[in-house]
């Protein structure tokens, strides 16, 4: 909206004498005000999410206690103060017309300091001290419209919607026994990772206020683990990608901001994840890979040839060969025999094999693991299309704009995308009723146990394996 702020300099032509003193005005070219722009904002509503962003990250970072008049909440880990708490995003909407109440993100800036030209002082001082750590907190970074990442539980309820519109009943119950065997690795319910404990019976309401993995693993994989039988319904990734995309989260949310950095395409796919092995694995050969692992009677050894046939190698993820024509195609590129062995077993277990897709994969995805990827934005308004009914609408900032003889005055009405396609729209309100269970009894009771009205809600944590690059 810079074109409908700025307005029309204006300008004049003037005869001076010598000493710069004004003789005649030859022409004159009045400057026109740029247009007023209205945003959705609630003033108030926006500092409030600003304030206690930034209270409750700095009271998770020491592990101290944040009270509210709503509830006293006790904010560490069982392993200490959360000291890399320091990145955050508040988004609020309107469920009923997807206008952006506040929209909040931590740490921030001052905007004026761009006003005149930024000293390198400030600059320096916007910038994270390791750029490689990529949870440092960036100021200059929109986390609502830029971070994608791993929603955690948050994502349960598309699973428990694609299971009752699939025709299972919000009733049947599944029994936790704790955790799933799948190959070597486990998939507990978090109960049992953290005590060894079980929940019993669950049905979906149950599961969703208590946040019962072991309900959702077999859901979306339409099997009833507790019991050893397949659930009385169709199940599928394609379903269940299907249900996903449904509430925006693969797609840009429409707002008027940071448009072209705005992150979408985070829904796991198999070709999402086969793109993501290939690329792994390209970082790992042109790592290890010398031109020295090449056979210089068969190929020129080269830096432009090696990278050539890691493209390669690379590319054959899709078929996922043999070992013996993987082992037998490295040959007849030109690598050396005593080489070839090596990489065809890289390249074959720890890669290849990881690129299909996997019961575990559905394991992960059950419970907004793994490769899903979303923005607070996306986030936001899938809560907003399981509120209001089924209705997605675009995000926006604007409400108007008017220009400054109030001569002319554009609207910007709330825009409907659609009325997500559901077999039952009555479907939703087992789900709003397992979310309200979640602040009434369930993991989120200590936040809203004071609260003056009824609540609906989910908790998610999501967990990330990895090491920090130092600063080089």
């Amino acid at each position: 909206f810079e074109e409908t702020l700025k307005g029309t300099d204006g300008y004049q032509r003037v005869i001076v004498d010598s000493f710069g003193r004004l003789i005649n005005v030859l022409e004159r070219e009045e400057p026109i005000p740029g247009d007023s722009v209205y945003t959705t904002l609630d003033i108030n509503l926006q500092k409030t999410a600003e304030r206690v962003l930034r209270e409750v990250l700095e009271t998770l970072q020491t592990g101290g206690i944040y009270e509210t008049p709503w509830g006293t909440n006790k904010l560490m880990s069982k392993s200490g103060p959360m000291i890399n708490a320091t990145s955050g995003s508040v988004v609020v909407t309107d469920v009923k017309n997807g206008e952006v109440l506040a929209l909040a993100n931590y740490p921030s800036y001052d905007p004026n300091l761009f006003a005149t030209g930024i000293s390198t002082k400030d600059w320096e001082n916007l910038m994270p001290e390791n750029e490689r750590d990529p949870i440092a907190p960036r100021p200059l970074l929109n986390v609502a419209t830029s971070t994608a990442i791993q929603p955690g539980s948050t994502f349960k309820m598309i699973v428990g919607l694609a299971g009752i519109e699939q025709g299972l009943s919000p009733d049947y119950k599944i029994l936790d026994k704790g955790y799933i065997q799948v190959g070597g690795h486990r998939f507990g319910n978090w109960l049992w990772n953290q005590s060894r404990r079980t929940m019993g019976y669950q049905g979906l309401h149950k599961a969703i206020a208590d946040s019962n993995n072991f309900y959702f693993y077999s859901v979306a994989n339409g099997y009833d683990y507790g019991a050893g039988r397949y659930l009385p319904i169709k199940m599928n990734m394609e379903i269940l990608t299907d249900y996903t995309k449904k509430f925006g989260l693969n797609d840009r949310t429409g707002i008027e901001i940071d448009i072209p950095r705005e992150k979408s395409g985070g829904v796991p796919s198999i070709e999402s994840k086969t793109k993501t092995v290939k690329a792994m694995l390209r970082k790992h050969l042109r790592r290890q890979m010398s031109i020295d692992d090449l056979d210089d009677t068969i190929v020129e050894a080269t830096p432009e040839v090696l990278a050539n046939i890691i493209e390669e190698i690379v590319n054959w993820a899709e078929e996922n060969p043999s070992r013996n024509t993987i082992y037998n195609n490295m040959i007849d590129l030109g690598v050396k025999e005593d080489k070839a062995g090596i990489y065809t077993d890289i390249a074959k277990y720890s890669y290849f094999n990881q690129a299909r897709w996997s019961v575990a994969d559905t394991m992960n995805f059950a419970i907004g693991q793994g490769e899903h990827a979303y923005t607070p934005l996306q986030m936001t308004n899938y809560m907003a299309i399981l509120a209001n009914g089924g209705y997605r609408y675009n995000l926006s900032l604007i409400r108007k704009t008017q220009s400054y003889d109030e001569e002319r005055i554009t609207e910007y009405p709330p825009k409907l995308v659609e009325r997500i396609e559901l077999n039952d729209y009555n479907n939703l309100e087992e789900i709003k009723y397992g979310m309200h269970l979640t602040t009434a009894g369930g993991g989120a009771t200590s936040y809203f146990n004071k609260f003056p009205i009824n609540v609906a809600g989910k908790t998610g944590t999501a967990q990330r394996e990895g090491k920090i690059p130092p600063i080089d």
